[in-house]
């Protein structure tokens, strides 16, 4: 009798694997009743905002904000979602792009590292169509600085940059204006 109740409660107690997530179907921009796959969770919920590479996600009666590389966008809202942009001359699409936010700040990271998401992060606003960036460097001992002076230097979407003024971190920040599309 004893190893009867024993095998009942074990079954009973068993961890359950949860099913594989449904796979993506959509790619683009967060919107606000989107439905997405929360990795970290490993559960469906619905975005209630999303901005500067962070969304806001509902999980049943849990709130969790996330970054956005750690949901995947399953189903749109209702009203559709925005489509991709309209073609351009010559039959073009561009898709429409979340804005990664005006700053970027890349202290305390090492000099690949920040490179690398400056990079990313250059692709993004330039596809958000912003015209100019604030990248954060601190001013330390400069190394940093010198290499996204000179990786923005090289870098075909941007035009011009310069050092912040005094009121917006000065020789610690770099403003980058973007080329025009």
């Amino acid at each position: 009798e004893t190893q009867s109740v024993l095998d009942e409660l074990e079954a009973a107690a068993s961890v359950k694997e949860s099913p594989p997530p449904p796979e993506p179907r959509y790619r683009g921009p967060l919107e606000a009743g989107d439905q997405v796959w929360v990795g970290p969770y490993q559960a469906l919920g619905e975005v209630i905002s999303s901005q500067q590479g962070e969304v806001e996600v509902q999980l049943g009666r849990f709130r969790a904000t996330v970054k956005r590389n750690q949901v995947d966008l399953r189903e749109r809202t209702a009203n559709g979602g925005s489509p991709a942009a309209e073609p351009k001359a010559g039959g073009v699409r561009i898709p429409s792009v979340e804005s990664p936010g005006i700053e970027l700040d890349l202290r305390g990271q090492t000099t690949e590292e920040a490179l690398h998401r400056l990079e990313l992060y250059l692709d993004d606003a330039y596809m958000a169509g912003l015209p100019w960036v604030r990248i954060i460097h601190g001013k330390g001992t400069g190394a940093l600085r010198a290499a996204v002076r000179e990786e923005l230097k090289r870098h075909p979407l941007v035009s011009s940059f310069e050092s912040g003024q005094t009121g917006e971190g000065g020789g610690g920040v770099t403003v980058a204006k973007l080329v025009a599309e």
